[in-house]
């Protein structure tokens, strides 16, 4: 009898033990920093450098499958008036049975020019992304940063 309920106490802890290693991580898997200057009054060029995390991976601002969501930049305080998205690459997973789908991986650079209101000292930029790794994909998430706007013409340093 002794025997039976010692292993009904351990039983439960091996089922939250099972349990935890399904848990999700869901530390952010993208992280951008930026740099702008003025160009000419109100006109702005900068490049947003997008690091995405060992192992996972973003879809590309083009998809090749209507399923991924793509990458997109937006600047809050600015209108872009062009922004450069990086070539992607064609990979294959485990969760697409092999098939090539255009992502981006490690540290990417995404420059972009902006309209932004002549008194304007900082902008606000989100790149929104899904990320996966080889097996799964996680919800929709977004990396954010104030990029510092330069009087001069000097690029500042925005970081998350």
């Amino acid at each position: 009898m002794h025997r039976f309920l010692v292993a009904l106490l351990f039983v439960p802890s091996l089922a939250f033990a099972q349990m935890g290693s399904d848990v999700v991580d869901r530390t952010p898997k993208v992280t951008i920093e930026g740099t702008a200057g003025r160009v000419n009054g109100d006109i702005v060029d900068g490049t947003i450098v997008a690091r995405v995390a060992n192992g996972w991976h973003i879809n590309s601002h083009t998809p090749t499958e209507s399923y991924a969501i793509p990458t997109v930049l937006t600047i809050d305080g600015a209108e872009p008036v062009k922004v450069v998205y990086p070539n992607h690459e064609l990979m294959g997973f485990a969760f697409t049975d092999g098939k090539k789908i255009a992502v981006y991986t490690g540290t990417l650079k995404i420059p972009f020019t902006a309209k932004v209101k002549s008194s304007a000292k900082s902008m606000h930029a989100t790149l929104r992304y899904q990320a996966c790794s080889d097996r799964i994909c996680l919800p929709p998430n977004k990396a954010e940063t104030e990029i510092g706007l330069s009087l001069s013409g000097a690029g500042l340093t925005g970081a998350p």
